[in-house]
């Protein structure tokens, strides 16, 4: 068994590395770029088909290479049809931009068909002590949480390799835990889009030769998504692991994106702002408005996430509310250090246009000076 997964994962990576060079030729052919904007700074022309090449390298080695005896779940035909339909839907997003409204309206209905073929869900009952609510808040909770994920990696997609990296992580952990589990179909699932995500992260790091667009993002989003459920879900206890304990872990494995969507929405709203609409707020956006390369934006918010990972190690067994919280302050203390940093810099340049100056507000021709700087 474990030959075939290596056998398959080896097929993804390769069906990914050689197709991604074909799409970009297609899209030179045919003009199909990612037009820059207010959010999208990039001036070479560069496409939005990496996710045809994450999805076919994923689907075609899994569905032709799956070994017989391997268990597969009886929702699959389903589940499929509705990874290829998110992934179809965030490609029209890619070419027709979608209303914002309209995309989250019709994530929520496809996420919703997700719980409802499949019969995943969050086991809260299990999570909150003593807490007996009806069953219809259970799945609303799911849903909330499922379309949270997929969006959570849609709007982390906006730097060279960040989604595929934080991705790519996320994936090669689930393998692990689904292969301790004994569950072999959900390990194998993963260890092929973790491998179709190491190829397209050759063409996707700085710069950046090919973007994943909406189509990909979102197809991992739900992709991930249910692999959260299924490792929270999981009844065997195959891995020593309670369901808190799946909680820690799979919140850590999803930390980056889940925690900067909340703090998003929160700053938009509190904005007078939809929260659902794009801006330069994203985490990658104040470290790169600092002055760090993408590189090195890449490289501190892949450490954070591994970070996270070993915090969520050393607090198993513990509340899954409180690393939760700790996340959060985490998080929190690393936004507030890119602000504080920034002003820092900025006042530095205030220094050196004007040394008699000794604040921003001291100093009226800041704003002109940094522009014509």
């Amino acid at each position: 068994m474990l030959l075939s997964a290596l056998g398959i994962a080896f097929c993804s990576f390769v069906l990914c590395f050689y197709s991604i060079p074909i799409l970009v030729k297609l899209a030179n052919r045919f003009n199909i770029y990612d037009q820059p904007n207010h959010i999208k700074k990039h001036i070479r022309k560069i496409t939005f088909l990496g996710g045809a090449a994450i999805l076919f390298s994923f689907l075609i080695p899994l569905s032709l290479l799956l070994p017989a005896e391997i268990k597969k779940p009886i929702y699959l035909n389903s589940y499929l049809i509705l990874m290829v339909i998110i992934f179809f839907h965030g490609l029209g997003d890619d070419i027709f931009n979608y209303n914002p409204s309209k995309k989250f309206l019709i994530q929520g209905l496809l996420c919703g068909l997700l719980i409802y073929k499949t019969g995943l869900y969050i086991p809260f009952e299990n999570m909150l002590d003593g807490w007996q609510l009806p069953s219809i808040v259970y799945v609303m909770l799911t849903l909330l949480a499922a379309m949270a994920v997929v969006n959570a990696y849609n709007l982390i997609d906006g730097s060279d390799g960040l989604a595929a990296s934080i991705s790519l992580i996320a994936g090669l952990f689930y393998a692990f835990y689904f292969f301790m589990d004994g569950n072999y179909f959900f390990f194998i699932a993963a260890l092929g889009i973790s491998a179709s995500l190491l190829a397209f992260l050759l063409y996707n790091r700085p710069p950046a030769h090919i973007f994943m667009g909406d189509s990909g993002s979102l197809f991992i989003g739900m992709l991930l998504a249910t692999f959260t459920f299924v490792f929270i879900e999981n009844k065997t206890g195959a891995a020593g692991l309670s369901t808190s304990n799946r909680v820690i872990l799979a919140f850590s494995f999803l930390s980056i994106p889940i925690l900067d969507m909340v703090r998003l929405f929160i700053v938009r709203s509190y904005g007078g702002r939809n929260p659902f609409k794009g801006d330069n707020n994203h985490i990658h956006h104040l470290m790169e408005n600092i002055g760090f390369t993408t590189k090195q934006t890449l490289l501190i918010i892949t450490t954070f996430q591994l970070l996270n990972i070993g915090i969520a190690y050393l607090a198993l067994n513990k509340s899954w509310i409180g690393f939760i919280l700790i996340s959060i302050c985490v998080y929190t203390f690393l936004i507030q250090s890119l602000r504080q940093l920034k002003t820092y810099l900025s006042h530095r340049e205030v220094k050196s246009i004007n040394p008699t100056a000794e604040s921003l507000e001291e100093d009226p021709t800041f704003e002109r000076n940094v522009k014509v700087s």
